[in-house]
């Protein structure tokens, strides 16, 4: 069996409410890993698989909570074992041989290990340098090359070399329940990514305008919507049909306002399967003033139209921002694929900047029909993950 060792950040100063947390972030990783077996001592979790192989890594580096990990070597709380076991680890690792510097890190959790940590990390250095001579010249206390970490503990001590680093943040599910508006974008993702790693429990809605919008499209965002689930246990996308209330609103209304209507539109349906399904808030990929539906007028126009709390999680970045953290949670490259959404389809060759809330609504009055977003609702496709 392989030992990993999982460390936690924040959850560490949660206080009265750790024990919570870390029994969510326990629950996800049994989840993810069920063949795992999971041991909570305090301060870390130790997780026990048959090998330590890339499928496992990959699940571990996706789950909220988890700021890093370790493969470790678990051995008796012994200076000589210790030291005899270090020496054969970098006997089996040319590449820690060639590091052109180096260090030990002791921690000594077990206060009543006889050796403090500085001067267990000098015995180890001294042994290693006198195993290789060449070693004399390599230490170096800030930053080396590499870091041998050993961590005296009340049951063991373990030894590792590398460490592995998560998405961070909290357990997802712990925060709650959130409905993503999921378009076929570089945002939306990135910010049902970044709710995910506040804590949150994400889901999806997506509008799909057929035959405007294309099934590839529509393919599109549920790929997205697999991807992000990656990052959490299960998820769902409700897909709403909304070519008839885009037709009835480009037919009806002053075309400078139309984005915002069928932003408005949208906001809507989604609050309403928010309230049904009993979630939280709604998550959008808005940021201030990237266009013109982004403005703050036009952001106020929008989220009045829901009965939920309205989450924005890029607001403040720009897009570079986005496009690096798309990259980094594997969004991007099907985020750009050449298929557009109906509000991008649709995009008023001028549209209104400043829209007011009653000009707004009087607008909406010229197409609004409850029967339409009923008929949206009751047609709708439901996926699950």
């Amino acid at each position: 069996m392989d030992t990993i060792l999982i460390r936690y950040g924040e959850i560490a100063l949660k206080k009265g409410n750790r024990k919570r947390f870390e029994r969510q972030l326990i629950e996800n990783i049994k989840n993810k890993i069920p063949e795992g077996i999971l041991v909570n001592p305090h301060g870390r979790i130790f997780l026990e698989v048959d090998n330590f192989k890339d499928t496992v890594i990959n699940k571990l580096l996706k789950i909220p909570g988890i700021t890093s990990f370790s493969k470790v070597i678990k051995i008796e709380k012994d200076l000589e074992i210790i030291k005899k076991r270090w020496i054969e680890i970098i006997d089996e690792n040319p590449k820690l041989r060639q590091s052109n510097t180096f260090k030990f890190e002791v921690k000594r959790v077990d206060k009543s290990f006889p050796i403090h940590s500085d001067d267990m990390s000098r015995i180890l250095a001294e042994a290693i340098i006198e195993k290789y001579p060449e070693f004399s010249t390599k230490v170096k206390l800030k930053n080396p090359e590499s870091t041998f970490y050993v961590e005296i503990r009340n049951d063991f001590a373990y030894l590792f070399y590398e460490k592995l680093y998560g998405v961070g943040g909290l357990p997802v599910g712990i925060a709650g329940k959130s409905l993503v508006l999921l378009s076929g974008g570089i945002d939306s993702p990135v910010a049902a990514y970044y709710a995910m790693k506040r804590g949150m429990k994400v889901d999806f809605v997506y509008f799909h305008a057929s035959p405007f919008t294309s099934e590839e499209a529509k393919e599109k965002v549920i790929k997205l919507a697999q991807i992000l689930t990656d990052y959490e246990t299960r998820s769902k996308i409700f897909i709403i049909p909304f070519t008839e209330i885009q037709t009835k609103i480009r037919t009806s209304c002053n075309v400078s306002f139309m984005t915002i209507l069928m932003r408005r539109a949208m906001m809507n349906i989604a609050s309403r399967i928010g309230k049904f399904y009993k979630y939280d808030c709604l998550i959008t990929g808005e940021s201030l003033s990237q266009v013109a539906s982004q403005t703050i007028n036009s952001l106020k126009c929008t989220e009045d139209a829901s009965d939920l709390f309205v989450i924005r999680p890029l607001i403040g970045f720009d897009k570079e921002e986005t496009i690096k953290i798309a990259q980094k949670i594997g969004t991007f490259e099907t985020s750009i694929l050449p298929y557009v959404d109906c509000c991008s389809l649709f995009t008023p060759s001028n549209p209104i900047i400043n829209p007011k809330l009653e000009e707004t609504k009087k607008e909406e009055e010229k197409w609004f029909d409850e029967s339409l977003i009923k008929d949206s609702l009751e047609n709708a496709e439901i996926i699950k993950f």
